[in-house]
């Protein structure tokens, strides 16, 4: 190999090592990036004498200009080609003119009738054929999430007359299996009024709408409320002031006995299921809450 390809083979090795040591540090401090630069020079030019390593650098400032300079016509030629390329689009469109305007075509009005039809029929679990009604792309849609926002709202009043029963709150605690089905079914009744137009219709089912927001607020209150008596019930039953004052003695306390009445009170706690620590030390004082929310 001659020096001349020996010193070119050099500078591009150094060009290679410059450039990725610039990459690899382009977020560093400016003090660290310069020490892996000078770091990258002496690995590559240390071994060579000053005259070669002049020769090589002034090679590398060669070739980074030369590169450099192409950079800057090749996004000059970019620059020039999207000019051209507007050009071209904006002599298109003064040679079409302006675009028509689109037409609107307004399609023939829903039958309302059939379409509240069709929704007192999904209410009673018989879905309606939608494709009937002629509706456009966007009314199906439309008729699809009143329909949903009806079953939603039935299926909400019917686990609420479920839940309140179940807990025995309200009028649903006295109320027979026939009494509870009547009550799960009045947003269904008050919906179907409302389809069907009846006068009052809107302002019942407003109200019934009201007391199904009343009632998930009551719910979170009621349980918290139990939550902080239940614990008080239940520590109160583990006092051992009050189990003390159960054992006064005419002199002095019958400690014996109060230990023996903390042990039997500790162990029939324990023994205790979870529905029977529920009923008997939170489910009074959440009924309590509750009953004045409903």
């Amino acid at each position: 190999m001659t020096q001349e390809a020996a010193l070119n083979e050099r500078a591009e090795r150094l060009v290679r090592k410059l450039e990725e040591v610039r990459r690899l540090h382009a977020d560093a401090p400016e003090t660290e990036r310069r020490a892996a630069f000078e770091q990258a020079l002496e690995e590559e030019l240390g071994r060579v004498s000053a005259a070669d390593a002049d020769k090589v650098i002034e090679e590398v400032r060669a070739r980074l200009i030369r590169t450099a300079r192409d950079r800057d016509q090749r996004v000059e030629q970019l620059e020039r080609q999207v000019r051209e390329q507007e050009a071209t689009i904006a002599e298109l469109r003064r040679s079409q003119g302006p675009a028509p305007e689109r037409a609107v075509v307004a399609g023939p009005a829903p039958d309302l009738d059939a379409v509240r039809a069709a929704l007192v029929q999904d209410l009673e679990g018989k879905p309606a054929d939608v494709s009937a009604l002629g509706l456009s792309p966007a009314d199906e849609a439309l008729y699809a999430l009143v329909a949903g926002l009806i079953r939603f709202t039935t299926s909400y009043g019917e686990s609420r007359t479920w839940i309140l029963a179940s807990l025995g709150v309200g009028a649903e605690a006295q109320a027979d299996s026939v009494m509870i089905k009547g009550m799960q079914d009045k947003a269904k009744k008050s919906i179907a009024a409302c389809l069907r137009g009846d006068v009052g219709a809107a302002d019942s089912l407003r109200e019934e709408l009201k007391a199904y927001a009343e009632f998930l607020i009551g719910l979170h209150e009621s349980f918290q409320h139990s939550i902080d008596a239940g614990t008080r019930s239940l520590l109160g039953e583990l006092s051992q002031q009050e189990l003390l004052e159960k054992h006064k003695r005419l002199v002095g306390l019958d400690y014996e006995a109060a230990w023996k009445e903390l042990e039997g009170v500790y162990a029939r706690l324990k023994d205790l299921s979870r529905s029977e620590i529920w009923e008997q030390h939170f489910l009074e004082p959440f009924r309590e809450k509750m009953g004045r929310k409903g």
